[in-house]
């Protein structure tokens, strides 16, 4: 990503910074996709019953 550094601090445009965030979320979200199918496909996602409480 580009930046400018005039002292200590980098500096990022705003249109970079959400179109980082956004390519960020969608390749996210693509994986979690896959994850969720290969659950489907191999049975595991009837394992749980339902929340699982971790604290």
């Amino acid at each position: 990503m580009p930046f400018e550094k005039p002292g200590r601090h980098r500096r990022v445009l705003l249109s970079d910074l959400l179109e980082y965030r956004a390519r960020s979320r969608a390749e996210r979200q693509g994986r979690l996709d896959e994850l969720t199918a290969e659950a489907n496909r191999d049975g595991s996602d009837d394992i749980v019953d339902g929340f699982i409480q971790t604290r």
